[in-house]
């Protein structure tokens, strides 16, 4: 009898791992996801790319930020800040609100004249909801 309850506890540790693993896994891969597509977006933002830009945004940022509006805003920012040189760190967090929840992925960047710290919101989808720089 107390052999067929260690093999029971031990099978379900087993599961529970299993599921921890592959969670855990999901969000990791999710993490690095998100890492790429956000360096991607700044580079194209640093080549000053707008348009290629706008394909990475959600449907209601596409709706509100056409590329003129993304140049009035990011050109004083980035002629300010100077060339870029280097990504200097990376965080990526899961946000929940009252809304849908999202990821949240912080990118520290040097540039010739300073820092910056770029953040992009994504989606489920992992499409790019919101922008700004600190």
């Amino acid at each position: 009898m107390k052999k067929r309850h260690i093999a029971a506890t031990a099978g379900l540790l087993l599961v529970a791992g299993i599921v921890i693993t592959t969670r855990f896994k999901s969000d990791m891969e999710d993490h690095r996801e998100i890492t790429i597509r956000a360096k991607n977006f700044v580079r194209r933002l640093n080549r000053r790319d707008y348009n290629a830009c706008i394909e990475s945004f959600d449907q209601e940022m596409r709706e509100s930020m056409a590329p003129d509006q993304m140049k009035a805003t990011f050109d004083p920012i980035l002629d300010a800040l100077g060339e870029f040189e280097a990504f200097r760190s990376s965080t990526v967090t899961m946000r929940t609100t009252d809304g849908p929840d999202y990821y949240r992925c912080a990118l520290r960047c040097d540039y010739t004249e300073g820092s910056a710290e770029i953040c992009l919101l994504f989606d489920h989808d992992l499409a790019i909801s919101g922008v700004y720089v600190k």
